[in-house]
């Protein structure tokens, strides 16, 4: 059985790949806002969402490794430049959370808890 943590894991292409790895009998660790095996909150900061993290991995992984981290996570919002300054401020605040946060959240977890040949897949935002 290999191990693989997935960063958003409950939207359209995260629900399909942690299918495809459980059909295949892979552990999934799966992290997601509210409602993930690992649920994190947009009202935590970066670092408290990176800590909370690596602390449920070395409780769950017990001082075993993961044989791949891949983050599917990552969002648009829309709106154009001709928005009020508030609404980009904020549209860039969801879309850097969703896509640079979960990036940098994998890459992280894979230099603390990823075995030395494993995979590190980040997918970017469609």
């Amino acid at each position: 059985l290999g191990r693989v943590l997935l960063l958003g894991e409950n939207g359209a292409l995260g629900v399909t790949v942690k299918s495809y790895f459980e059909k295949n009998l892979w552990n999934v660790l799966g992290v997601d806002m509210g409602e993930g095996t690992i649920p994190l909150s947009m009202e935590m900061d970066f670092e408290e969402q990176l800590g909370t993290l690596n602390d449920e991995l070395l409780d769950r992984l017990n001082g075993k490794k993961l044989d791949a981290v891949i983050s599917v996570a990552g969002g648009w919002t829309g709106g154009n430049f001709g928005s009020d300054m508030e609404q980009i401020a904020a549209s860039t605040q969801v879309m850097t959370q969703q896509t640079i946060w979960t990036s940098v959240m994998a890459g992280k977890m894979a230099a603390n808890h990823l075995k030395s040949n494993g995979v590190v897949v980040l997918t970017g935002t469609a």
